[in-house]
């Protein structure tokens, strides 16, 4: 849009773990809930269709910035 501005809150919205639902037969264990917590927050931080691994609080590998999270995916890095 020529000459026009365009204004953007920050996004300070955090999940926590009584926020999630776990929709599988299988439930997480305590340490896959805080790494899938620890790989949110992280994602928040990386560029648009974030892939984030991550083992004990750790990150593993992160892909971001592809028209696709399944190229995200593939393309992560170490």
């Amino acid at each position: 849009m020529n000459g026009g501005l365009l204004v953007q809150d920050r996004d300070l919205g955090m999940v926590g773990a009584e926020e999630l639902r776990v929709v599988t037969k299988r439930q997480p264990s305590e340490q896959e809930l805080r790494d899938a917590l620890f790989c949110w927050k992280v994602a928040k931080f990386v560029k648009s269709n974030a892939i984030v691994y991550a083992k004990n609080n750790m990150t593993i590998g992160i892909g971001a910035g592809q028209m696709s999270r399944v190229y995200s995916a593939k393309n992560r890095r170490y």
